[in-house]
This record gives structure tokens, sequence and C-alpha cells, in this order.
């Protein structure tokens, strides 16, 4: 299934790991997101919808309800299989906007936001788009573990190489990354999360 952290960074499990990892956590009343959050999956008419539908129902079947998505398209076809499933937002869908917000929440089987890192310190629009998300029955997350610099210009192709499952010849996009962190340490301090 197409996602955002490449082999490399997530290793591919077996059906039956993730489910005893979804037993698992569900027996400390934990429930599992499946990051089905790529921000590319290529040309159309290259995407197999059979072949996910199969591991979406699979997914589902193992014990995962929660699923984060980046493209609508993705978000459409996941509540058309999975009409109970929870949908996540992913912050890479860099929700910005109050009418993108509203506009996301309008898709079927959305239940909530994973707000865009890069405006976690946007205080009146956060607090815009809690109110919408308050009369919409939705939920707002902030994440607090996304290491990219405020408004690093490597982000989205990161996330696309990621998505495409790309080597990263000489550690690209990272190796940018780690460089300016490097020469201007005080980026750390200036990130988002």
């Amino acid at each position: 299934l197409p996602t955002a952290r490449s082999q490399d960074r997530i290793p591919a499990r077996s059906l039956q790991e993730i489910g005893d990892f979804a037993r698992e956590a569900g027996s400390v009343d934990l429930a599992l997101k499946w990051t089905y959050n790529a921000s590319c999956i290529g040309p159309l008419q290259d995407w197999d919808p059979v072949e996910d539908g199969k591991m979406l129902a699979a997914l589902w079947d193992a014990g995962i309800s929660r699923y984060i998505v980046t493209l609508p398209w993705l978000a459409a076809f996941t509540a058309r299989i999975l009409p109970k499933a929870e949908i996540e937002v992913s912050t890479i869908a860099g929700i910005s906007s109050p009418k993108m917000f509203t506009d996301w929440c309008s898709l079927p089987g959305i239940r909530g936001i994973c707000w865009d890192v890069m405006e976690n310190r946007n205080l009146g629009l956060l607090e815009k788009c809690l109110r919408i998300a308050e009369k919409m029955g939705m939920y707002v997350e902030l994440i607090a573990n996304e290491l990219c610099t405020y408004g690093c210009i490597y982000r989205q192709h990161c996330y696309n190489l990621s998505s495409h499952d790309s080597s990263r010849p000489g550690g690209y996009p990272f190796g940018q990354c780690v460089d300016v962190r490097n020469r201007k340490p005080w980026e750390w301090i200036e990130a988002r999360y």
C-alpha cells in the first residue's frame, strides 16, 4: 500500500505480525493507525485498486480500523472499501486554511485531521479550525515528532521519494536537512514540533 515511509525507514511486516501488534495494542486499549499516506501514488493508470482494496480488507481483518491518508483520492477509496474505518488526514496534506480544513472534513469517512506541522505555532488559525472541528464532530491532532526544519524546501520531495520507496543516493534529501541543522543549530528550536 502507498505510504510516506519507505522500506528503509519502516520495514514491511507480515499480516500475521500486524495482527499480533493490533491485538496486543487492543489489549491495553490502544489502536494502531495504518499510514496509507503517500503524497504521490504515481500515474493513476498504474495504480491497482483491486490489490490495494484486498490489502485494506486484509488489514481490517487483522484488526486495523484507523487509517491516515494524504490524498483525497485515497481517502475516498478507503471510505468506499472500508465504510466503518476511521480516516484521519495526515500532516503531509498540509492543511493550512479553514477552507482546506472544511473541505477535507466533508469527505466521507474523515474523522480527524493531523494538523500541518508547519502551522503548529499559528494559534489563531488553529483556533479557527478547532471551532470548525467541534461543529463538525471532528478531532484535531498536533504532531510533535516530525523533525523537518521550518519551511524546509526538501520536505515535499522527501515525502514523494518515500511514497515511491525510492533509494536515496548520498542520503538525499535527508543529508541536506542534517547539513542545515549542523550549520544552523537554531533550526532545531525553530522547528514546529
